[in-house]
């Protein structure tokens, strides 16, 4: 019984990925790293394979937005665009209220210091986005808009 599950499990993800995957077709095209984009594509895998009942869909979405960006040499890397080791300020638009944390690898992550973990929600959203983007993601349940005001 566990192995139909598990079955069910694989097959929803792959859906999930191919369905992110075709939306992802008709979007621009985000600009990585290619140290970022390596590191990011064997975490992103080895978490889907490790918890494969349990994904959380915009985990397999990151993966297919990942897997399509298009990387280029660390050097080369914009200054607008947020990238791993980047400090943030953020702005919520609905309340003005600013905040500014850094983007960091999953082991890095403290949450008293501002390190916010790629894999989080704000963390996904964020990575690759350009200075002034307007994102969503939820915030105990409740979609929240969020500026980019900066990036160091």
């Amino acid at each position: 019984m566990e192995r139909i599950y598990y079955r069910i499990s694989q097959f929803l993800n792959t859906a999930n990925y191919v369905i992110f995957w075709l939306k992802s077709l008709f979007k621009t095209r985000n600009v990585v790293t290619e140290t970022d984009y390596n590191k990011l594509k064997v975490m992103t895998k080895r978490l889907i394979q490790k918890h494969p009942y349990s994904i959380n869909p915009s985990l397999i979405k990151f993966y297919a937005e990942l897997h399509r960006s298009k990387q280029i040499k660390d050097y080369q890397m914009p200054d607008n665009i947020v990238k791993m080791d980047s400090v943030v300020t953020i702005e919520k638009t609905q309340t003005a209220d600013k905040l500014t944390i850094k983007l960091v690898y999953p082991d890095q992550e403290q949450l008293n210091t501002f390190q916010l973990s790629i894999f989080s929600a704000v963390g996904m959203t964020l990575f690759a986005q350009k200075l002034g983007a307007t994102i969503s993601c939820f915030e105990q349940e409740r979609k929240v808009q969020l500026k980019i005001v900066s990036i160091v």
